[in-house]
């Protein structure tokens, strides 16, 4: 099923652990430190320059480019590590956590009280990811580097659906 961002929730309610899907759209790209200073700027009600309501967030980082012609390589980065700001993205109308790996049971209960999904893509395939990338915009924060917030124009991306709209999981939490 292909899955185009942002989304309407209508789509991902079909979804169920195990899915394959393909992304295609606008996700918004973003890592440790600036995942934890958006959390930060909407705990605080601050007005972010981009719209979270629909969006797919990557937790990826790029590879600079050695020349502007280069395809765009960038690989999924451990969601793990982005658990304790999850929900409140969630709450700001986030309706897909894409990674690789495991998250925690909470991210699971996140997922079903904002009807949304997290999303699995293969690690270790940035350069196979690379062809399905189109074109990478910064949006925040260009001095956290490869940290920074960025606009992923993905087409047909695979992944697999991990936690669905209900919480229903592909694996058992040990947290």
């Amino acid at each position: 099923m292909q899955v185009i961002f942002p989304v309407q929730s209508e789509i991902l309610h079909s979804l169920k652990p195990g899915d394959e899907v393909f992304i295609t759209g606008n996700l918004i790209v973003a890592r440790d430190r600036s995942y934890k200073k958006l959390a930060e700027a909407i705990l605080a009600k601050e007005k972010l320059s981009l719209n979270l309501v629909g969006a797919g967030i990557f937790f990826a980082g790029p590879l600079p480019l050695a020349r502007p012609a280069d395809p765009i390589i960038i690989g999924p980065t451990t969601s793990r590590r982005m658990d304790g700001f999850s929900p409140t993205l969630l709450s700001a109308g986030v309706k897909a956590l894409i990674g690789k790996g495991p998250v925690s049971s909470e991210v699971a209960a996140a997922c079903q009280k904002y009807q949304s999904v997290y999303l699995q893509v293969t690690g270790g395939v940035a350069a196979y990811l690379s062809q399905f990338v189109r074109e990478m915009k910064l949006l925040l924060w260009p001095e956290l580097g490869p940290e920074a917030v960025y606009n992923l124009t993905v087409e047909k991306m695979p992944a697999i659906v991990s936690i669905d709209t209900r919480g229903n999981t592909g694996y058992a939490f040990n947290s």
